[in-house]
């Protein structure tokens, strides 16, 4: 089974499709999409959910990067879109011009898929 979903996720382009998983995904774990994805400028986030973590039942902020394909050395930090990059972007831009006062008091929790 895991081999097949594996195979499935793995098909999936970037836009559309795999956010589309993810968006599903968070709605049947109560955690709320606010933020889509859209063409642009996005300051490195392609996904903001609010919702209560699973992991120890705190409201958090979660960000999603998404990046089709295998993330190795050379997709970590030598493209433009890097993986670092998006980081960085997210942390020094999106976290502080972006979110709303009440977003800002929420624990934040970094997902790269």
């Amino acid at each position: 089974m895991k081999l097949i979903l594996k195979e499935y996720i793995s098909s999936l382009k970037e836009e559309k499709e795999l956010e589309g998983l993810i968006i599903n995904l968070l709605r049947e774990l109560n955690i709320v999409t606010l933020s889509s994805p859209q063409k642009g400028r996005q300051h490195g986030v392609d996904l903001l959910a609010s919702g209560i973590d699973p992991l120890d039942n705190e409201h958090k902020l979660f960000f999603f990067a998404l990046k089709q394909g295998d993330i190795g050395r050379s997709e970590w930090n030598s493209r433009e879109n890097s993986v670092k990059q998006t980081l960085d972007e997210i942390r020094d831009t999106y976290i502080t011009t972006m979110l709303s006062p009440d977003q800002c008091k929420l624990p934040l929790i970094r997902t790269i898929s």
